[in-house]
């Protein structure tokens, strides 16, 4: 837990409980230049020729990895939980709002998650190919 001190040296506030505010956005960034770098290694399925965020009204996706012939819809998650089945219907759920832009491309998924997965999304991914999941310490071993 982080503490706010000021010169005297007494407890002016606690800010844990925002930090997460703070940092999921940039977690967004931290993924969207981990996709970059793992595309152009050669990591990925494909090498994305664009890589940024999406919105319509009330729809957005955090990341679309796009090249020719396929879209990676991705969510990013800064939680202190395992992410869930949920997250992925969730970004399934969103896929009829973003189809008019992605066109014929193959569309697959993407998880990234500060705190793993559960087990039950852990065996879906397992079980399907167009789902990958990328853990926070996964992504910095990179």
């Amino acid at each position: 837990m982080f503490r706010v001190y000021h010169a005297g040296g007494r407890r002016h506030g606690v800010i844990t409980p925002e930090l997460d505010l703070f940092a999921a956005p940039i977690f967004e960034q931290v993924c969207q230049q981990y996709f970059w770098r793992e595309g152009l290694a050669g990591h990925l399925p494909f090498i994305p020729e664009q890589v940024g965020s999406w919105w319509q009204a009330n729809n957005e996706i955090d990341l679309v990895l796009l090249d020719a012939e396929h879209a990676t819809l991705v969510e990013c998650k800064w939680a202190g939980r395992p992410v869930g089945i949920d997250i992925l219907q969730g970004l399934e759920k969103r896929v009829p709002a973003v189809l008019p832009e992605t066109g014929k491309r193959a569309v697959s998924f993407a998880i990234c998650a500060r705190s793993g997965f559960t087990k039950q999304l852990e065996a879906l991914a397992a079980e399907r190919e167009d789902l990958r999941l990328y853990d926070w310490p996964g992504m910095l071993a990179g």
